[in-house]
């Protein structure tokens, strides 16, 4: 007999390595009597709406802040980022807000920093310490792949900054742009609200770095491959396609295991590391 509840503690190892670790949030079954469940990892409980006031602090402290606002028991910061969180309000999905930063971090610092869940403990890691040896590519492992570059997602090239004056209710507006992408894309504008005392000479140099950042075309890179047990979100691998003159360090954005009797296949998003 079969029982078990919503909220209930699921474990998953094989072969003796620790796989995953979460809790039961949906479950059902159908005509074919097969049981099935959803389970998530701790990182389900970041994805909560909330208004939060930051001031002063890292990203990593920002990761730190949330785990403890939520009640995560089990969380590590194995690399502490310094990129400061800009001091404002911030409202919306917690997990999208600390992600979002965590990427600015990435570029204002050069590093792959992640979050991810590594066998029931939440991680604030870093790609360089997460590489592996492992080769997914022309004759090792790989079963297919899919590259895809664009500016349809997460592209930018006209930036504005507002923020309302507090004594005069006037709107203040600040446009950062790059006419050049402009001319070959057209517009694809993104706004920010400006953080709370930000002078001109701070919010100029914020502008400039974020045109930076998302003024460049997206790249989509999706390898399907034979499994390994413990390449997860974080891990670092070496992707050589010959096809797309690839041979570089990688690392894993997002994986999906498949298990069955007698295969074992994966999913990963990547991306390139320089």
């Amino acid at each position: 007999k079969f029982t078990t509840f919503n909220g209930s503690r699921v474990e998953f190892k094989r072969d003796d390595i620790g796989i995953f670790i979460g809790n039961i949030f949906k479950m059902g079954t159908d005509a074919t009597d097969v049981y099935k469940i959803v389970a998530y990892d701790q990182m389900r409980y970041l994805k909560y709406e909330d208004v939060l006031f930051v001031n002063n602090i890292t990203v990593s402290d920002l990761f730190v802040k949330l785990c403890t606002i939520f009640q995560i028991q089990n969380y590590k910061v194995v690399t502490p980022c310094n990129y400061k969180v800009p001091k404002k309000v911030y409202k919306g999905n917690l997990m999208d807000i600390l992600k979002e930063q965590i990427r600015y971090a990435n570029y204002a610092e050069k590093k792959q920093y992640f979050i991810r869940d590594n066998f029931g403990v939440l991680e604030f890691n870093e790609y360089s310490n997460c590489k592996t040896d492992l080769v997914v590519g022309d004759g090792s492992l790989l079963t297919s792949y899919q590259y895809e570059i664009g500016i349809d997602s997460n592209t930018y090239n006209q930036l504005v900054f507002y923020k309302e004056d507090g004594k005069t209710h006037r709107l203040i507006k600040k446009i950062e742009k790059d006419s050049g992408t402009q001319k070959r894309w057209g517009v694809l504008q993104k706004v920010f609200e400006i953080p709370e005392n930000q002078n001109n000479e701070q919010l100029a140099e914020i502008a400039k770095k974020y045109l930076n950042y998302y003024n460049v075309e997206s790249r989509t890179f999706k390898l399907s491959a034979l499994g390994v047990d413990g390449i997860n979100a974080g891990s670092g691998i070496i992707g050589k396609i010959d096809k797309l003159n690839t041979n570089m360090n990688m690392l894993v954005t997002a994986a999906t295991h498949n298990y069955t009797k007698d295969m074992h296949s994966m999913e990963l998003d990547v991306w390139t590391v320089q």
